[in-house]
């Protein structure tokens, strides 16, 4: 689906740069409301994406401003929706929960993490679930492109929770499949878990399947 759409564009002459298919709403509050384009999320705010018979043209995935207060976040894209850009698709702070049965495509893009927590001067203390379910697929083309990055580097950080079960493939350079950063210290614990069914390639150099940094 996502290539065809891809096709169509081309052939009406349309910019490729940005491409999503499938609608998000936000769902605060027991009312939904469809989450705008190019907008950050809020503290607290729960975001799920949907599949979708239209298709929408998209600038941004789902992004925390790049400070250090907009935490707590729910973000859930369900089996069939799609989010494909040039950029980061999925970017939060701390205590996030992130879970995707969908597709996830940062395409070439440098730093280009298809799930990230704490990344880009965001919130570093941790306490996020990040769960890639068996029908999800997070795919990276640029170097340094994590398919799963949390960075949790304060001494105070929360312990984090990673799960793959689905299909992570990266081929940059440095780009691992899941990497943690942690400098915690005390007594937390952070799972990192690949199950049966979960698989993560790499093509690049210095790639790594899973990789954790203290």
């Amino acid at each position: 689906m996502v290539v065809g759409l891809l096709a169509a564009l081309a052939g009406a002459g349309q910019a490729l740069a940005q491409v999503s298919l499938g609608e998000c709403f936000s769902v605060d509050g027991g009312t939904e409301t469809v989450f705008p384009n190019d907008q950050f999320v809020s503290e607290g705010q729960t975001i799920v994406c949907e599949s979708s018979t239209g298709t929408e043209i998209r600038t941004s995935g789902i992004q925390a401003p790049e400070n250090t207060t907009v935490n707590n976040v729910t973000v859930t894209i369900e089996n069939g929706a799609a989010i494909v850009i040039s950029g980061s698709t999925i970017g939060l702070g701390s205590n996030s929960t992130v879970t995707n049965r969908g597709l996830l495509d940062t395409r070439s893009f440098f730093n280009g993490h298809g799930i990230s927590a704490g990344a880009n001067s965001r919130s570093e203390m941790g306490g996020n679930i990040i769960t890639n379910e068996t029908t999800g697929k997070i795919i990276t083309g640029g170097s340094n492109a994590v398919g799963i990055l949390i960075d949790a580097r304060r001494a105070g950080s929360s312990g984090n929770t990673i799960t793959n079960a689905g299909e992570i493939t990266t081929s940059g350079n440095n780009a691992d499949g899941i990497r943690l950063l942690t400098t915690a210290t005390g007594a937390v614990t952070n799972t990192i878990t690949n199950t049966a069914d979960g698989t993560i390639t790499t093509g690049g150099t210095t790639a790594h399947g899973i990789r954790v940094q203290n």
